[in-house]
């Protein structure tokens, strides 16, 4: 079976350890009590040792992953959202990118 991108029908897998380095759900006002957030790193650790573990992630065409160019970003995002993003990303507690995607200080870079 191939995929529209790759004629070898290969599946890419990113994954890095930096990923794991976030603060999901930043505060969501000053006046909310912070509470531990359900999603976490861990989660995403035990599902890559899961591939490891299997022999699964052997099978992946592991990709690096890279900082995104602006031209990039802007394939799917318009340029005043970016431009929101980075502000939002220089607050203490981050921001919301709209839908309840909350994202903590830092995230953009």
């Amino acid at each position: 079976m191939s995929s529209i991108n790759d004629p070898h029908g290969r599946v890419g897998y990113v994954f890095e350890e930096l990923f794991m380095w976030h603060a999901p759900w930043p505060g969501l006002s000053e006046h909310t009590q912070p509470f531990a957030p359900w999603e976490s790193p861990e989660t995403k650790r035990r599902f890559h040792g899961l591939l490891a573990a299997t022999g699964l992630l052997d099978k992946l065409q592991i990709v690096r992953a890279r900082r995104a160019t602006q031209a990039e970003l802007e394939l799917n995002h318009g340029r005043a959202y970016i431009e929101s993003i980075q502000e939002k990303s220089l607050l203490p507690n981050g921001g919301d990118a709209g839908d309840w995607a909350q994202f903590s200080q830092g995230a953009y870079e």
